[in-house]
């Protein structure tokens, strides 16, 4: 509970502060570069060193990439069907078919499922996600 709790204070904090103009206009990107070359990375070396690894991490882990490849099909025949240029389809296939569980994911794994789940929420994002946007 405490984790919905602190996101919602911090969701309705950024939202009193833009409002209210306190913060420059371009501080979302400063904030998204702290969080995607600090803390993450930094949440990913604190719990990726702990995990014991086990055979039933397989199926979280394939899953980013069934999602993936679903959607890529899916895409690739809408695309077909409606006549979509190669970045329209592209842009389809990365926002539909990619899940990022890590902004606000983490939060919720913690929440349902406990530091196991947060360990798991990690591999996803490591071995699924980003894998496949490399």
């Amino acid at each position: 509970m405490g984790n919905i709790l602190l996101l919602l204070i911090s969701l309705l904090t950024g939202i009193l502060l833009n409002k209210g103009r306190v913060v420059p206009p371009n501080s979302h990107q400063v904030l998204n570069q702290l969080l995607v070359y600090f803390f993450i990375p930094a949440l990913t070396l604190l719990h990726i060193v702990e995990t014991d690894f086990q055979i039933s991490f397989l199926i979280p882990v394939l899953s980013s990439w069934v999602v993936y490849l679903l959607g890529f099909l899916f895409f690739s025949t809408v695309a077909k069907w409606q006549n979509f240029d190669k970045k329209t389809l592209a842009a389809l296939i990365m926002t539909g078919g990619i899940g990022s569980p890590s902004f606000v994911g983490f939060p919720f794994f913690e929440l349902f499922y406990g530091a196991e789940g947060l360990e798991i929420g990690i591999l996803m994002s490591i071995a699924g996600t980003m894998l496949v946007c490399m």
